[in-house]
């Protein structure tokens, strides 16, 4: 679960979708993009082998970073999280469907390694946006 792939529609044409070398995150490269106004939000959780927020897979923004040996997720803003903890920001929720039109195959394969079935939902994180810890604020 290494590979790195071309975003097509719905995202910048710079936007790529990557797995982590450890396989718990899947991250998306590239410059912010706008994207969804809806937000993400809940504790951080395992969802099957990879890390999500909610007990819902997710898609983490370039610059997070998971530390298996301190059980730690870094987030792109800096902030540290264990699990359970609270995390939040902007971007949507998609299908496996969705994701493989936007981001290719493999990265819905990947996904599909960490657990998600056809029909489960996957939390995006708008690409290039920063994530914060805490609840949302609204």
């Amino acid at each position: 679960m290494s590979a790195l792939l071309t975003s097509t529609a719905g995202c910048s044409d710079d936007a790529t979708v990557s797995a982590a070398s450890d396989g718990a995150l899947i991250v998306s490269q590239g410059p912010e993009n706008g994207g969804n106004e809806a937000s993400i939000g809940g504790p951080l959780t395992w969802v099957g082998s990879c890390l999500g927020v909610g007990g819902t897979a997710t898609v983490w923004p370039e610059g997070t970073d998971w530390d298996p040996a301190a059980s730690a997720l870094t987030l792109n803003g800096g902030a540290t999280l264990t699990l359970g903890e609270q995390v939040h920001g902007a971007g949507g929720f998609t299908s496996l469907d969705a994701i493989a039109s936007s981001f290719g195959q493999q990265a819905a394969d990947d996904l599909a390694e960490c657990g998600v079935g056809d029909q489960d939902e996957v939390a995006l994180f708008n690409v290039g946006s920063t994530v914060r810890a805490g609840a949302h604020p609204g």
